[in-house]
């Protein structure tokens, strides 16, 4: 009896290339980027609905402090949406897809009124000199 799945792919994230092209992904960290693909990687229909990714699993990754400030990059540019906020009481993050990033008119290399806020002065001017 012969195998007929033998040129099947392996399980795999889609990462289409209209977002890898898009100004909103040039500008977001590589750390934001992995944690995208970590969610989307939960994700197995168009329409999840709402998808979790704790800070333990992505411990392994990078730290926390890092993956914190991920998810907030990727809500910034409007990767995703935060449904649920976990934290007390042993509530979990939930998280919804979503594509606010095509309606984002962020230009690459421009520092970002949200970006200015975050940065201290003194980086803000060197921004400035480039």
């Amino acid at each position: 009896m012969a195998k007929r799945h033998r040129n099947k792919l392996p399980p795999f994230v889609p990462v289409f290339k209209e977002m890898l092209n898009s100004n909103a992904w040039a500008c977001i960290g590589h750390p934001a980027k992995v944690a995208y693909i970590h969610i989307k990687a939960k994700c197995f229909s168009q329409d999840s609905g709402d998808l979790t990714l704790s800070y333990i699993e992505m411990e392994r990754i990078m730290t926390k402090q890092t993956f914190a400030r991920a998810l907030r990059q990727l809500e910034q540019f409007g990767f995703i949406e935060r449904t649920q906020r976990g934290g007390l009481f042993r509530r979990r993050n939930y998280f919804r897809l979503i594509e606010k990033w095509k309606n984002n008119q962020v230009q690459v290399g421009k520092v970002t009124p949200i970006q200015v806020s975050k940065v201290p002065l003194v980086s803000i001017n060197r921004l400035a000199l480039k």
